[in-house]
């Protein structure tokens, strides 16, 4: 039998998980196939004894509810089942996002082109907004903002690559270019939604209009939903989020 180094099980563990998706209802958790070195013929009888007795005092040193799985785990300190669970939740939040935004009524809305730059900045937005939500987490919150981010990026790469399939390059250099504009936009939603209104009208303005709205009414419905939906994230209840998600988005306008 082949024996597998800890590091390339954490390896072959964590591109499972975060690989990116075409469909992230596809991600499932992965099971992990443990290997161990089998003992030579060459050690003594005093050498496997010695190691018998090491082992099993290192088992009985960890709590004896556990399962035989999570003793196993805990043992050789091979993986965090927690931080593995807000990943796949974090991922899991990422998708409420195209299940329950209405893109088409926020082109409407807002008199937005239907393109994949549109989309981008929409998607952008609440990817921004749940960002704000895991870092009120004090523990595994940047593991799950992290893992939203990752989950965003992997979609845009995906749909990028359906639409410029016979451009690769040029795929690689339009999401480079928006990593970039994704880092300053976050810089303004921040200063926006811990400062006043006027602070975070102009971040709308600069990043979802890009500087040609004149109209304050537009302006105004999409602060409002911000603010919205802010504090309808800053409500919902961690279990919601990080252990069964069950996120659902408010709607643009009030029926």
């Amino acid at each position: 039998m082949n024996t597998l180094s800890r590091g390339t099980l954490l390896t072959r563990v964590t591109s499972s998980l975060l690989a990116p998706r075409s469909n992230l209802r596809q991600i499932t958790p992965t099971v992990c196939l443990l290997e161990f070195d089998h003992q030579t013929a060459s050690i003594s009888t005093a050498n496997k004894q010695s190691q018998s007795v090491s082992q099993a005092s290192d088992i009985q040193s960890v709590d004896a509810k556990d399962g035989f799985v999570r003793r196993i785990f805990k043992k050789y300190n091979l993986f965090n089942l927690a931080e593995s669970k807000v990943k796949y939740c974090s991922y899991l939040l990422y998708e409420s996002i195209a299940d329950n935004i209405n893109y088409a009524q926020f082109f409407k809305e807002f008199n937005m082109k239907d393109t994949y730059y549109s989309w981008f900045l929409i998607t952008e937005l609440h990817v921004w907004m749940l960002m704000t939500r895991a870092m009120a987490e004090n523990e595994h919150g940047r593991i799950a903002r992290n893992s939203v981010v990752e989950a965003m990026w992997g979609d845009a790469n995906c749909r990028a690559k359906e639409l410029w399939s016979e451009n690769p390059s040029g795929v690689r250099m339009h999401l480079h270019e928006l990593s970039e504009q994704f880092n300053c936009a976050i810089i303004g939603y921040d200063e926006g939604v811990n400062g006043d209104d006027k602070v975070l009208a102009g971040a709308i303005w600069r990043r979802i209009f890009q500087l040609e709205c004149n109209d304050p009414v537009l302006l105004e419905k999409l602060l409002v939903y911000i603010r919205k939906q802010i504090t309808h994230l800053d409500n919902t209840p961690r279990k919601d989020l990080f252990d069964k998600p069950k996120l659902k988005w408010l709607p643009l306008v009030d029926p």
